[in-house]
């Protein structure tokens, strides 16, 4: 997995174990030998990165000679315009020099109080060598997820939980239960844990100073920060919102020859399509789907009909015969058991299109961000995160909802295990004490938590090939969201008024038409144009196709046959040590649910190189 990875010794006996364990780390890391790396040991610390499949040189990786500086990149980071040209006369710098190359002189230049004028979704390690300080710190959302172990003796950070087991140097290696729980109840853990004991996901807008065998963790943002208690006009909010997702795709733009960007069957990549009409020649568009699935027809179409180089990705039985199963397995392996087997065509299509360009531009959280009105529960947000935000994070409900399903009770019987629960839930409950309504909770929940932990994680699977961009978690396009009339803090939390679904419908068709008018007329996966929501024909069609949904059931992704096809191998793996696993075979042998399929996968992987 391209990413970052780092040691710092608390302990000057500990010193010498740094570099064979860092070795290690970085080896889990990498998917290929052919993926450039780099690793340095500097007295207590070391420090190294796994650069991208594609790379021929490791160009998130910076040393700057003049400052003695090392950094290194995870991810993608953007220095606001000001800042730039600033920098540049300052230090007497080449105006080619991309954003994350000016990033030691910005450190150099501002110290600690430089990161307010990133953007982006990171994760960045600094070194000096010459006075021996070192920095990590994650972007405003946290959105790539970035793992620690902090023991009396080490503090060990990476971008994927495997390279801190593969360390060698914790102390104990075990399962958290508690974990395992929330991921099976949620569909993602919400808490800072993870499945490993003492292994963490840091809180996003955090940095981290290393110094004198001493960790000082801070904060350097809150949420709040973003929250408005009055929105500006319509007009006003209109120019927010259209300027701010053509201000956050300008920064992908301006450092890229070629950009992959999805487009299916939904609304928010015709969207995010509009804004690029401009830029055609540095455009790769592709779709992945099953044979005449929405996602790949209507998506053909489009791209014929406007110019666009396309190519679409079948998830044909072919697909499933030869390539499914050994994709399926990575795509656990590669999220720390946080996918499940059922998003594997995402790391299939990713690999697939990433030979031309790095960077994935889509529109993930459009739907999150632009449609106020009632939620409808799905994995992305499940109904037991709805109603615990519902009751303003009180924990009795959930807590008595987990105890009743048996399908958990493998895991529930160990009242150990509620209890940490409990503590858990009521600590998360503590974090948004401080806001004022449910909404602005909402907002806190969706941002700091589903973000990171699905979008996150998934983005986090694949970043081999490559990075993974949207506008809408683009924190200067936040800013312009939360000042506008269009934002949810404005209106009743997962309220199902028809006047809010029309609101946000005149957006969506305003901010395309303002910016590429003929995409307005194409059918959407819906059954029916954009287009049609603005006139009484159309409504009248819209109605008769949302009938006709309820009736047909489409395997877009060619889903059905694919837990009989995992099961199978979860039946040949090696069954030796059951009883020390947290999951146990014969619950997970009667049961279709795919993420427990899929972590039991996980985990007996993780049991068998590191607990066995």
């Amino acid at each position: 997995m391209a990413g970052i990875c780092g040691i710092f010794s608390l302990s000057n006996i500990d010193v010498t174990s740094i570099p064979n364990a860092l070795h290690r780390m970085l080896g889990k890391m990498a998917i290929n030998e052919l993926q450039p790396k780099f690793f340095m040991v500097d007295e207590q610390i070391g420090f190294g990165n796994i650069s991208l499949v594609r790379d021929t040189i490791n160009s998130n990786c910076i040393f700057n000679n003049e400052l003695n500086t090392f950094t290194l990149i995870d991810g993608l980071v953007f220095i606001d315009q000001n800042t730039r040209v600033q920098i540049i006369e300052q230090f007497s710098l080449s105006n080619n020099l991309e954003d994350k190359e000016l990033i030691p002189y910005l450190f150099d230049f501002y110290g600690d109080n430089f990161i307010n004028s990133l953007s982006g979704n990171y994760n960045v390690f600094i070194f000096n060598k010459t006075i021996k300080k070192a920095f990590l710190f994650n972007s405003h959302l946290g959105f790539l997820p970035l793992f620690y172990y902090h023991s009396d003796d080490y503090f060990i950070f990476a971008s994927k939980i495997e390279a801190i087991l593969a360390s060698g140097l914790m102390h104990q290696i075990e399962f958290d239960q508690c974990s395992l729980l929330e991921q099976l109840f949620f569909n993602y853990t919400i808490s800072e844990n993870t499945s490993i004991k003492n292994i963490k996901t840091l809180k996003n807008a955090t940095c981290i100073k290393f110094n004198n065998s001493t960790v000082t963790k801070t904060s350097y943002w809150n949420l709040e920060e973003l929250f408005q208690k009055k929105p500006e006009s319509e007009a006003k909010s209109f120019d927010l919102i259209n300027e701010g997702i053509s201000h956050s795709i300008s920064k992908i733009l301006k450092n890229t020859n070629t950009i992959n960007t999805s487009l299916t069957g939904g609304w928010d990549s015709r969207l995010i399509l509009s804004y690029l009409e401009k830029v055609k020649d540095q455009i790769k568009l592709f779709s992945f789907g099953a044979i005449n699935s929405p996602d790949i027809e209507i998506a053909k179409e489009v791209a014929i009909k406007e110019r666009f180089k396309y190519t679409p990705i079948l998830l044909d039985e072919d697909y499933l015969e030869r390539d499914f199963i050994e994709i399926a397995k990575s795509t656990i392996l590669r999220s720390s058991g946080t996918r499940n087997y059922k998003r594997t065509h995402y790391l299939y299509s990713i690999e697939k299109i990433s030979e031309e360009s790095d960077i994935f531009l889509s529109g993930i959280f459009g739907d999150e961000m632009l449609k106020i009105a009632k939620i409808n529960p799905c994995s992305v947000i499940s109904k037991y995160a709805l109603e615990l935000i519902a009751k303003d994070f009180n924990p009795e409900s959930i807590l008595s909802q987990i105890k009743n399903d048996q399908s958990l009770s493998f895991i529930t019987s160990n009242s150990q295990v509620i209890e940490q629960l409990e503590k858990r839930l009521v600590s998360i409950k503590s974090d948004v004490s401080h806001l004022s309504t449910i909404e602005e909770k909402y907002y806190y929940f969706r941002l700091l938590i589903n973000l990171p932990k699905y979008f996150g994680a998934e983005a986090n699977s694949y970043n081999d090939y490559c990075y993974n961009y949207s506008p809408f978690i683009d924190i200067d396009f936040l800013k312009n969201y939360f000042k506008s009339s269009y934002c949810g803090l404005f209106y009743p939390y997962n309220s199902g008024a028809l006047k809010l679904k029309r609101q946000t419908t005149k957006l969506y068709c305003r901010l395309i038409s303002t910016n590429y008018p003929q995409l307005l007329a194409y059918k959407t996966d819906r059954g029916y144009s954009i287009k049609d929501t603005n006139s009484i024909i159309g409504i009248i069609n819209i109605v008769n196709q949302l009938f006709l949904k309820s009736k047909i059931q489409i395997d877009s992704f060619n889903t059905y046959n694919t837990t009989t096809l995992f099961k199978n191998q979860i039946e040949n793996l090696d069954i030796m040590q059951e009883t020390a696993l947290p999951i146990d075979y014969q619950t997970v042998k009667n049961s279709l649910n795919a993420e427990l399929i899929s972590l039991y996968y996980w985990v007996k992987m993780i049991a068998n190189k590191y607990i066995a």
